[in-house]
């Protein structure tokens, strides 16, 4: 495959072919023998994806195995470890696609030629998550076939995901770039290679081969310079795996790794969950946080399985709701069934059991060297002629994909440009249907208010705030494209009333009250919190500390305005942070908190709020252009309030919310920037202040708040607003 340091350009049939399909700006960043991957703008929902499409001189049989591999993993689209699926179709000129999310950060493969080899505590990490992946596509007679670093692609927060279930069958293969894991033969099962049919242990032993190369930084088994296949194969299949201990690593994981990859597959762990669990206690025991291994409960066997259909969003499923415990895998809800009625899927290829034996690690390998030997003609002619075109080279994927939740480990790449929050207004204003009333979503994961909100690449995230116990660090977001929540990194302290941006590719975390026992407020925050390598790290703090202000990024600078400063008085500066320190400057006009604030990209403009108190509230709408360092005031809303929120949507700002002495308000309120008036929208059903607004292509969202005034009664109600 031809990996392109850049953007390679697509020639203009494709290019219209792929915009009538409703993908936009197709670029091309990887090829393979099973057609080219893409990167695209997806126009309904306004962001990057990435776009596998299938190469149009494979037979009917590859065909099909290509949408066999959109399928499997469709059905396990919503794993916190398993790459999504966002969409399955066919262009205009009949040529299949799978569209996932797109985000540059790469394989483990990348990471480890880039980075050098890992500790083993996050190898092992890595692999208990990806236990859990591979388990819950077993679950549901799915094999992956190809499990490698290379096919593990990492989110935006640097969660492990496999991707490429399956595509190991195509012919030609998704070959991947020349890199530090130098061919998939150093992954595959012995008994593979021999020509026997892959099974669950096949996937055990790829499993435990790719958390060796994750510790020692190249392959147990990695071919040698100049040396012969059927060479390295007779090392797969009669050497022992080297030994790690004298690097440092703890006899347990060396022995769990051991034993995955034993060459008998009678003598490996009997599943991925049973590897997985060895590992777990391998953390218990060291006295490592044990990690979440996330597995969902056997499917009803009376649910029909859902059939594929082209041009839609694949059945999802919620991650845990609870915490799990260190000796129990992390178990969520199986999805509820949709119909799905267009065309019926694949069958998936059926899984042969594992082989359950718990014999010893280190297993000798001699036995299985006169078979193979004798298969070395065979094994020459199988491996050159078909397997390593087949399966290609085991350095990094192009990254086609990633997103998802919690503990990020890697850092973040070039940021993409925020679609939701167009770099100008629109000149007419996009209507809300006429027929539109706010839509009634599945609630959030956790009933709160207060906290603070931003949406980064399509996700909405909630962060911190109050729940009904008091101030969380809990950290949750939204995906509408396949309606499914996520957790990211817990904050390091509980925080309500804080504000939120996506600024650099990062969530950021500004400012927030730190509780003192039923002391709510007994700390102003002057913290600036970023999520980076998968940990909240700390950034330049405030000059000011601050609470329940408001904050949007404008031309690369992330700009706090308004709230209450730790003498519990109205903050009245505002803050410019340009990537290397804050700047304070002046005020809005009013000075308020309890506000919102959004963007269109050329300045920030500041919505509602109080002084102080919601019998003090204001309907101001103001202006603030960074580049002028100047402030302006617009048109009021009409309903004056704080505790709103607010969002820009295609040339309108909409304010949904708010808090009264003795109400809470539904009222939602539309300003068209360039008419330069407010209109009326339909109300909430559930009237709220406290609440987390934003937008995600064409539709509004309002997750969580408080349903009374003051801080009484968190709910966790969603709800959707779609425009034309």
């Amino acid at each position: 495959m031809n990996v392109h340091n850049s953007d390679r350009p697509v020639g203009p049939s494709l290019v219209s072919d792929l915009a009538a399909a409703g993908f936009d700006g197709a670029t091309e960043v990887g090829r393979g023998g099973f057609g080219v991957v893409y990167k695209c703008l997806q126009r309904s929902l306004g962001r990057t994806v990435a776009i596998k499409l299938l190469s149009s001189d494979l037979d009917a049989e590859n065909r099909e195995r290509f949408l066999r591999e959109g399928y499997a993993m469709g059905r396990l689209s919503g794993h916190p470890h398993i790459v999504n699926i966002l969409q399955v179709g066919v262009t205009s000129t009949g040529r299949p696609y799978i569209v996932m999310p797109y985000h540059p950060k790469n394989s483990l493969a990348t990471r480890i030629r880039r980075d050098g080899n890992l500790e083993w505590t996050e190898a092992i990490r890595i692999g208990i998550k990806l236990a859990g992946a591979l388990q819950s596509a077993h679950n549901v007679g799915t094999l992956h076939r190809d499990v490698k670093p290379a096919n593990v692609l990492l989110s935006d927060y640097g969660e492990p995901q496999l991707t490429d279930f399956g595509i190991a069958r195509i012919a030609g293969g998704f070959e991947t770039a020349t890199g530090a894991f130098t061919g998939s033969l150093a992954y595959t099962a012995p008994e593979v290679l021999q020509g026997q049919p892959p099974t669950a242990s096949a996937d055990v032993y790829g499993l435990g081969a790719t958390i060796y190369s994750l510790i020692a930084g190249h392959a147990a088994y990695d071919r040698r310079t100049g040396e012969e296949l059927v060479a390295q194969f007779l090392r797969i299949s009669s050497q022992p795996v080297p030994d790690l201990r004298p690097t440092g690593v703890p006899d347990d994981v060396c022995a769990a790794i051991e034993r995955a990859m034993a060459a008998e597959p009678e003598h490996r762990q009997g599943s991925v969950e049973e590897l997985g669990d060895e590992l777990r206690e391998a953390e218990r025991r060291h006295g490592l946080r044990v990690d979440a291994m996330v597995i969902p409960p056997p499917a009803d066997p009376e649910e029909d399985e859902p059939t594929l259909a082209y041009h839609q969003i694949p059945t999802s499923r919620p991650e845990p709701h609870s915490v799990p415990q260190p000796n129990s895998p992390a178990r969520y809800p199986s999805p509820q069934p949709q119909p799905q009625p267009l065309l019926a899927a694949p069958t998936p290829h059926p899984l042969p059991p594992a082989h359950p034996d718990p014999a010893p690690a280190r297993r000798k390998r001699g036995p299985l060297v006169a078979g193979a030997v004798l298969a070395t003609g065979l094994l020459v002619a199988a491996i050159i002629g078909g397997f390593m075109l087949t399966r290609g080279s085991d350095s990094p994927s192009v990254p086609v994909a990633a997103s998802e939740p919690a503990h990020a480990h890697t850092a973040p790449g070039p940021a993409e440009p925020d679609y939701t929050e167009p770099a100008a207004p629109s000149p007419a204003a996009a209507p809300v249907n006429s027929a539109s009333t706010w839509r009634t979503l599945p609630d959030a994961k956790l009933a709160r208010q207060q906290s603070a909100t931003t949406v980064a690449n399509g996700t909405i995230w909630v962060l911190g705030g109050l729940d009904n116990s008091g101030s969380t660090n809990k950290v949750q977001g939204y995906d509408p494209a396949i309606a499914t929540w996520k957790s990211g990194p817990d904050l390091p302290a509980a925080l309500n009333h804080p504000t939120a941006a996506d600024y650099n590719n990062e969530l950021v975390v500004i400012g927030g009250w730190e509780p003192d026992g039923p002391n709510l407020t007994a700390k102003t925050s002057a913290r600036v919190l970023a999520l980076r390598n998968g940990a909240w790290v700390d950034l330049p703090p405030l000059h000011q500390p601050r609470a329940a202000g408001a904050a949007a990024v404008v031309d690369n600078k992330l700009i706090v305005t308004g709230g209450q400063g730790p003498d519990k008085q109205l903050a009245t500066t505002t803050e410019v942070y340009d990537g290397a320190g804050w700047t304070v400057t002046a005020g809005p006009p009013t000075p308020r908190e309890h506000l919102a604030a959004t963007t269109d990209g050329t300045y920030l403009y500041a919505v509602g709020g109080r002084n102080l108190s919601s019998d003090k509230n204001t309907a101001a709408l103001e202006r603030y252009d960074p580049v002028a360092n100047t402030w302006a005031s617009l048109p009021a809303m009409p309903t004056p309030r704080g505790g709103l929120g607010a969002t820009y949507l295609d040339g309108r700002i909409i304010a949904v919310g708010g808090e009264e002495p003795i109400d809470v308000l539904g009222t939602a309120e539309a300003y068209d920037v360039a008419a330069q008036v407010w209109t009326e929208l339909p109300s909430l059903a559930t009237p709220r202040h406290g609440l987390a607004v934003a937008a995600v292509g064409n539709t509004v969202y309002a997750i969580n708040g408080a349903m009374h005034p003051t801080h009484a009664e968190s709910t966790a109600t969603t709800e959707a607003l779609d425009f034309e």
